[in-house]
């Protein structure tokens, strides 16, 4: 990349550039205030396995290190030999609150400030590359409004976490790339190394990452122990603390998913393998894929399933069992093959981006989705015909990879295969499971929208994309719900 990236500054362009700055500004605090409204108004039994991340996160507030899964705690999940950081964060950040606040709006206002980060952090990345005003600002207008992402931050989960230190890997590698500074590098590694800690699913983010890395520095493999050895002269306090901080994060780590595979030949054991399978039946999740297992096994019958599944408390947990288990009895024709599977696939991921979908869910119509439809499918074709590997100082094909080979994981590995066995088309796909990726996508979506365009028409272009993002976050949400989502 280089300095070529950045045009040289001149006093119309200072002038602009706080101007641009401002906007900046009023589209963060938009949505700093709209996180804090869901906050502290949305019903606990709203967001996505919410009370769960709580019950966790207060479990690890009682102990300074990791809490052993015990009674108290069976029906979260699995509590150990699991991703810790989020939790021990949020652990230690309980205890903090001195407000008129319950646990649950505390921890909440803990996560606006990661979702927020996160935004800015999105921002920081956009404005280190690309040189068209407007597709920063189109950028900036995205990824601040857009509904789940926004209804994520204004709630505890771990994903809030996982998005940020993604975000950060992103900026750190494309700031590495333009400057190749030693602290970038070990910066980019050590915060793939904690969301590692933070989320099982930020292992594929990490792995493309580190792929990605070594093919743009492929000439500096050669070599390699005397480059890293350089890396160390002269002597720098702050790089010696950054390598040290990667060794101990890679030995974390390691002893995490190491461990994990020597004693239970996963990477994350099954609930029952550490607590058996009577105590791992208190929790919700397991219970529900164990009643479909054993029904699709032939160990028990459609009635005896059904009967199984009124036990499980938790009502949303509850009626997706009983749809589940009505689900194999579809006939094969009905499967839908790899093409029109994946062609479901990024219309629901879209849909669950742009909506909400969480224990309560508010999706977009068909004809409003006509619009989002069209500024991804615009931007789209335009990558396609105007995308050059070494455009914008290759940022862009950096972008495309990370983002591409995520999603394809997602879909192919993880997706396809559940919907194959289970027949349902719904069953864990959810446009949150592709906010690791979010930033990368978001930056191909507002360059590509805007950049081939003539001048003229770039405002024109963005400012339409950019309304209805703005329309519809939170003043649509508004519109659509009932006194059970804020009571």
């Amino acid at each position: 990349m280089g300095a070529s990236l950045t045009a040289p500054e001149t006093p119309a362009r200072d002038g602009q550039g706080r101007y641009e700055l401002a906007l900046y500004g009023l589209l963060l605090a938009w949505f700093a205030a709209r996180v804090v409204y869901l906050a502290l108004r949305l019903s606990g039994a709203v967001p996505p396995d919410e009370l769960t991340h709580l019950g966790r996160a207060l479990a690890y507030a009682r102990v300074p290190g990791i809490p052993e899964d015990g009674p108290g705690t069976y029906e979260l999940g699995l509590v150990s030999h699991r991703p810790w950081l989020y939790y021990w964060l949020m652990g230690r950040i309980a205890p903090l609150n001195v407000f008129p606040l319950s646990d649950l709006s505390f921890l909440r206002l803990a996560n606006g400030l990661l979702g927020l980060a996160t935004a800015a952090t999105a921002i920081a990345w956009m404005r280190a590359w690309c040189p068209n005003v407007v597709a920063r600002l189109l950028f900036a207008v995205l990824v601040t409004n857009t509904l789940m992402f926004t209804g994520l931050a204004a709630a505890v989960s771990y994903d809030n976490l996982a998005n940020l230190l993604a975000a950060l890997s992103l900026y750190a590698f494309t700031r590495f790339r333009d400057g190749r500074a030693p602290a970038m590098l070990l910066s980019f590694l050590a915060l793939l190394l904690l969301g590692c800690l933070a989320k099982r699913t930020f292992l594929p983010l990490a792995f493309f990452s580190v792929v990605l890395l070594a093919f743009r520095e492929r000439a500096m493999l050669r070599g390699l122990p005397g480059r890293v050895a350089s890396l160390f002269r002269p002597p720098r306090a702050g790089t010696a603390g950054l390598a040290v901080a990667v060794l101990v994060l890679g030995l974390l780590v390691a002893g995490l998913y190491g461990g994990n595979f020597v004693h239970y030949g996963k990477l994350r054991p099954g609930f029952d393998q550490v607590v058996g399978h009577e105590s791992a039946m208190q929790n919700r999740v397991y219970a529900r894929s164990s009643i479909v297992d054993r029904y699709r096994a032939g160990e028990i019958t459609l009635a005896q399933a059904e009967q199984l599944a009124q036990g499980i408390r938790h009502r949303g947990d509850r009626s997706d069992t009983l749809v589940l288990l009505k689900s194999f009895d579809r006939p094969d024709s009905t499967v839908l093959g790899p093409v029109g599977y994946a062609s479901q696939w990024l219309q629901r991921m879209l849909q669950g981006s742009v909506g909400y979908l969480g224990h309560r869910r508010a999706f977009k119509s068909q004809t409003a989705m006509i619009g989002y439809f069209a500024v991804f499918g615009v931007a789209g074709v335009l990558f396609v015909r105007r995308f050059r590997p070494s455009g914008a100082g290759g940022v862009p094909a950096d972008a495309a990879f990370l983002a591409f080979g995520y999603a394809l994981v997602l879909l192919w590995l993880v997706n396809y295969p559940t919907y194959l066995e289970s027949k349902n088309i719904e069953l864990a796909i959810q446009g949150r499971y592709l906010f690791p990726v979010l930033v990368p996508v978001y930056g191909l979506v507002a360059y590509y929208l805007v950049d081939p365009l003539p001048a003229r028409l770039q405002p024109w272009v963005a400012s339409a994309a950019a309304g209805l993002f703005l329309w519809g976050d939170v003043p649509w949400l508004l519109s659509q719900i009932d006194d059970r989502w804020i009571p």
